[in-house]
């Protein structure tokens, strides 16, 4: 005749294991990441050493607007 209703709603009750087996593993992947996120920031793995000195020599051509103001002033533009 079928199945009764107790069959159905242990495998809807399975369904809803694995679901929450999956959540529960995702939770857990993320939080691995988190940690491994935190942990390399706090190692220093993402402070930038080289950057600020060649930024700072880089700041005075910044300044200039034009391209005319550049050279020097033996050599003018015509």
């Amino acid at each position: 005749m079928g199945a009764s209703l107790w069959q159905i709603l242990d495998h809807k009750f399975e369904a809803v294991q694995v679901i929450f087996l999956l959540i529960l593993i995702g939770v857990l992947v993320a939080g691995g990441f988190l940690g491994a996120f935190l942990w390399a920031l706090n190692a220093g793995q993402f402070d930038d050493t080289t950057t600020p000195p060649i930024r700072l020599s880089q700041e005075d051509s910044a300044i200039v607007s034009s391209p005319e103001e550049r050279l020097p002033k033996e050599i003018e533009r015509k």
